[in-house]
């Protein structure tokens, strides 16, 4: 998760601009955040069970237990406000499309996205062929 977050952050160039809004940046910075707590979560862990340190290891379940309550939450709010955020994509999306062809970053923005959607269309069609 660390590393899809890095890599998400470095590499938001064009869905940044298409969207409008921070969420794609706070998206990839929770990923980083949250790839962090559970590398030292799992180093917690590890050294509690080398070390045969019992408070380590109550301490490491409890963080785990805390985890879980939060990772659960979580999909439950984001599955309920699924349809609420695909409708506020789709808006920000059509709003910057009015933009295209007068601002350069986001007519590039949108060009590079569709070249990236036929990749992966012509991908999947190749697959469902052999």
């Amino acid at each position: 998760m660390l590393a899809l977050g890095i890599w998400t952050v470095s590499d938001r160039s064009f869905m940044e601009r298409l969207l409008g809004i921070n969420l794609y940046v706070a998206s990839a910075v929770l990923l980083i955040i949250t790839g962090s707590i559970v590398a030292f979560i799992s180093l917690l862990g590890s050294l509690g069970a080398y070390k045969e340190v019992k408070l380590m290891l109550k301490t490491y379940f409890v963080i785990l237990l805390a985890l879980l309550a939060v990772i659960l939450t979580t999909g439950s709010i984001c599955f309920i406000f699924r349809a609420e955020l695909d409708d506020r994509l789709q808006r920000e999306m059509h709003s910057s499309m009015r933009l295209y062809g007068n601002d350069s970053r986001v007519t590039e923005a949108w060009d590079s996205m569709q070249v990236n959607v036929s990749i992966r269309y012509l991908k999947s069609e190749v697959e469902l062929a052999k």
